[in-house]
């Protein structure tokens, strides 16, 4: 399934999709190998199905205020980007800024092995 320009709203109302503990979990590893329309996607259909109080994680490499975690990580963006302009690694708080125009707050921000994050967000 494609994040961007899916249609979500044929899953809202179906309470297998959208029940109040429902969470939404992405490997966002994919996440810097993708254009920003993926990540849009991703919050957009997060916010639009799960119902208030239900979570989305996201995981994988960040930039963290605008800087790389580590040098890997930069060689690694630079390569993405210089194969598509469109990818490449995404700053945390613009993920963040993201899920707060579908209704998600980020909960918590927790650094994870090999340089990753795990993002969780809470529908409001």
């Amino acid at each position: 399934m494609s994040a961007t320009g899916y249609s979500w709203d044929k899953y809202q109302g179906q309470d297998r999709v959208v029940s109040p503990s429902a969470g939404l979990s992405s490997n966002a590893l994919a996440l810097p190998l993708a254009c920003r329309r993926v990540t849009q996607g991703l919050v957009a259909g997060a916010g639009a199905l799960l119902q208030p109080g239900g979570l989305l994680f996201i995981y994988g490499p960040f930039k963290m205020d605008g800087a790389f975690t580590s040098d890997s990580n930069r060689q690694f963006h630079e390569s993405l980007t210089a194969s598509n302009p469109e990818w490449g690694y995404r700053d945390a708080a613009d993920v963040s800024k993201e899920a707060a125009a579908a209704g998600l707050a980020l909960q918590q921000c927790v650094a994870m092995p090999a340089n990753n994050f795990a993002l969780v967000f809470r529908k409001s």
